[in-house]
């Protein structure tokens, strides 16, 4: 490496770096954002409602756009602007375009998703009532008003995207990954002044429509802090946004291949996520936000442990498909799944170890508990091996052009979950329990995870031959003993109670920090007889010896 390049490898170390960890602290902000809400508004009571109509928006956006905007704006802004840095001639033509796709996609979701907002607002009723199957006449008038207030939110989440891509175009990722902080922050900031009306959140009829105003005003408020951090920064990069719904030539075409490659799987993943919501209303209240709080869980050592794998992975594969080095291409596809799974593994154990004592926490913290948010954490967290190697092996094949195959694999999985949710009140009948139900869409999710996982594996053994799934097999049999030992060992560590366990919020600081570290023992315990396990298989053995290699060093130097 010359000298020059030395500092600018530094640069960019530390810049991924601060990426990261600005990352990382968004999603524990945002973690934090659930804890908050749960000791505001509580599970049951007003947290249904209130979850109910926060959904919405999110769903209607991704099926709508969010799919559409990810796939395309930064090919679409990236492309003119790599070709700017390259060739002299062309700077100021290709910015001029990168500017005419990014203002076109803006147009265009701008375009859609308003008149999905107006409708949402107009007919807020029938859509709380037939759609979401809200049916208590309270409830029903809390979602309307919620509803009509949302609906601002849903261009909001479009104007993000766009902004968002357009800086990740231009390598101005601090932004993008910054802005959710901020969200969280001020969402955070809105339920705890919720507190200060002094309102009991589980009287629903007593509520003033200042409190609800409150809480619907500024939330949405909260959406729209996804935005106006990124205005300036956006503006900066010299791109210009100006109404248009017209693309520079040729690329209208591309921007509607790019924006509907990967829509099968998008749909269906929203389709799972509102038959839990619309099933959930036949079963106790408080099943679906504890089902909201359980998957937030179930979401943080995927971001932790599996996601920088499979992100740092993606640009090599990219690289190698692009110059047909295949053999360097189904090596690096082993490793990096092998990787992927130990680390997966790990997230696994973890989650279910220390699952008691999480819902220990959570039965401390929210208005009216958490039941069965153990039992949904237990059932959802084998899960996460698919759900990563979803992520992991999709990007695979798109980068040899199998896309078909990695939408098809994972849309099968994620209408498993929708039928298995689906049949919950069938199979357990409606008088059934919180804890009954979060199990069953716990395991509900995971079989559907496992389905698209195994789908994924099958069409890379296919598409780019065994070579590429070297060791995976014998990785998979390992970890799977490794995990169930290691979570029930974990399950030998006691969980500090507290009496009355089940009632009212009663915040007992001891209690909770006795069991945040018995619940931290627990997940050690469990990660110490997976790491046993893990040593019967060559290769993950050699992964772990370098790790605590790594480790060993950076200890000795400080």
């Amino acid at each position: 490496m010359t000298q020059a390049r030395a500092p600018r490898a530094q640069t960019v170390a530390s810049a991924a770096l601060l990426i990261t960890l600005v990352t990382l602290a968004s999603r524990v902000v945002g973690f934090g954002r659930w804890l908050a809400q749960g000791w505001s508004i509580g599970s049951d009571g007003l947290g249904d409602p209130f979850n109910t109509a926060n959904m919405l928006p999110n769903v209607l956006f991704e099926v709508a756009a969010g799919g559409a905007l990810a796939g395309a704006i930064i090919p679409l802004v990236a492309g003119p602007l790599s070709r700017a840095a390259l060739t002299a001639e062309g700077t100021a033509e290709s910015r001029a375009i990168a500017s005419r796709n990014a203002s076109a996609l803006l147009g265009w979701s701008l375009a859609v998703l308003v008149p999905i907002g107006v409708v949402v607002a107009v007919f807020a009723r029938p859509i709380a009532v037939d759609l979401l199957n809200v049916q208590h006449p309270v409830e029903a008038d809390i979602v309307t008003g919620f509803l009509r207030v949302f609906a601002l939110q849903i261009p909001l989440y479009g104007v993000a995207v766009v902004l968002g891509g357009v800086l990740q175009a231009h390598k101005r990722f601090f932004w993008p990954a910054f802005s959710p902080l901020v969200s969280s922050v001020v969402v955070i900031g809105v339920y705890l002044g919720f507190r200060l009306f002094g309102e009991n959140p589980q009287d629903l009829a007593a509520l003033s429509g200042q409190a609800l105003g409150w809480l619907a005003w500024g939330t949405t408020a909260g959406v729209a802090f996804l935005v106006l951090p990124l205005l300036l920064p956006a503006y900066r990069t010299g791109l210009r946004l100006r109404p248009t719904l017209r693309f520079p030539a040729g690329d209208g075409a591309r921007a509607a291949r790019l924006a509907f490659a990967g829509i099968g799987a998008v749909v269906a993943q929203q389709l799972a996520v509102f038959f839990v919501l619309r099933t959930s209303q036949y079963f106790p209240a408080g099943t679906y936000t504890v089902f909201n709080y359980t998957q937030q869980v179930y979401l943080l050592p995927y971001a932790v442990l599996a996601f920088p794998i499979a992100t740092s992975a993606f640009p090599a594969f990219t690289e190698h498909a692009a110059h047909q080095r295949l053999d360097a291409l189904r090596a690096m596809v082993a490793t990096t799944t092998r990787a992927l799974l130990l680390a997966a593994a790990a997230g696994v154990a973890m989650v279910i170890a220390a699952a008691p004592q999480i819902g220990t926490v959570f039965d401390l913290m929210v208005t009216g508990d958490a039941p069965g948010m153990v039992e949904g954490l237990t059932w959802m967290a084998p899960g996460l091996v698919g759900f990563a190697l979803i992520l992991h092996l999709s990007r695979v094949l798109y980068t040899i052009d199998r896309g078909r195959a990695a939408v098809a694999a994972t849309a099968v999985g994620w209408l498993v979950v929708t039928i298995g949710v689906a049949l919950a009140p069938t199979v357990l009948g409606r008088d059934a329990t919180q804890h009954a139900v979060l199990a069953w869409f716990g395991g509900s999710m995971t079989l559907g995870m496992l389905v698209a996982g195994a789908g994924l594996l099958a069409a890379v053994r296919r598409h780019l031959g065994a070579a590429a799934l070297t060791g995976v097999p014998l990785a998979l049999g390992v970890l799977a003993v490794g995990v169930a030992l290691g979570g029930l060992a974990g399950w030998l560590v006691p969980v500090h109670l507290t009496a009355p366990y089940r009632g009212q919020v009663r915040f007992d600081g001891g209690a909770l920090a006795a069991n945040l570290g018995l619940g931290v023992a627990a997940a050690l315990v469990a990660l110490a007889v997976l790491g046993a396990v893990t040593l019967a298989d060559p290769g993950l053995r050699g992964r772990l010896l370098g790790i605590g290699r790594a480790v060993g060093r950076r200890l000795r130097r400080r």
